[in-house]
């Protein structure tokens, strides 16, 4: 795994979310960046396709996520909630944690 292969998935990841149909088959996506296609295939052809269009380093890709979700999602197991209690799951989840 070098740098230039996850280039080429995310490349590839990308299109997919931006809802590109036909970059939607993860299968093809490996099979394109991990595999020994010949350069002419067209998993091969979309592959270069979806490297010539990958977003420059700091562009924000996606649809923005608003404040609230955020602070939301934080809140789960593996996030905030985990040391305030609301996951009684985790053992750190049981410290007592007062004027938070």
């Amino acid at each position: 795994l070098d740098d230039e292969k996850v280039a080429s998935l995310f490349a590839w990841v990308t299109q997919a979310f931006a809802d590109v149909p036909e970059y939607n088959n993860l299968m093809v996506a490996f099979a394109a960046v991990f595999g020994n296609l010949p350069e002419n295939s067209e998993p091969m052809q979309m592959l270069r396709k979806a490297e010539a269009m990958i977003p420059e380093e700091e562009e924000p890709v996606g649809d923005p996520l608003p404040i609230g979700d955020r602070e939301y999602y934080s809140l789960g197991a593996m996030g905030a909630g985990q040391w305030t209690g609301q996951f009684k799951t985790r053992p750190h989840a049981l410290l007592e944690l007062k004027n938070i």
